[in-house]
């Protein structure tokens, strides 16, 4: 299935979604236990990849319509990724924020063959 141009980002989304789904390895390829220390990162950064994604590829649409740049003009690409970079920071900060000092925190170490418990103050 072909996409054209004149598609909205976020319909073709919806399109591409399980197609993409169809080349995943199946379940038992897939490594069910990952590093411990590769955790905090890919829950900062997966999040953050698809906002930055997302908001590029509508803002790309908006700014071409709206302004009448057309689809493939510098100003369009370069407005489209300054807002990415904005709004994913924007977003992202709080799971950044929470994932250092989880990370940061050496009050509750680990205590050898259990589980770490970590109790903060409201």
């Amino acid at each position: 299935m072909e996409s054209s141009k004149s598609e909205k980002p976020h319909s073709a989304s919806q399109t591409h979604l399980p197609q993409a789904a169809k080349c995943l390895p199946p379940e038992n390829i897939v490594p069910v236990k990952l590093d411990a220390r590769a955790r905090p990162n890919l829950t900062g950064i997966v999040p953050a990849t698809a906002v930055k994604f997302y908001t590029y590829g509508n803002c790309k649409y908006i700014i071409s319509e709206t302004m009448n740049f057309g689809s493939d003009a510098a100003l369009v690409h370069v407005g489209a990724a300054a807002t990415a970079g904005i709004v994913t920071g924007t977003v992202t900060n709080p799971i950044w924020l929470v994932k250092t000092r989880l990370q940061l925190d050496r009050s509750h170490g680990e205590r050898p063959g259990s589980r770490m418990d970590r109790q903060y103050k409201k």
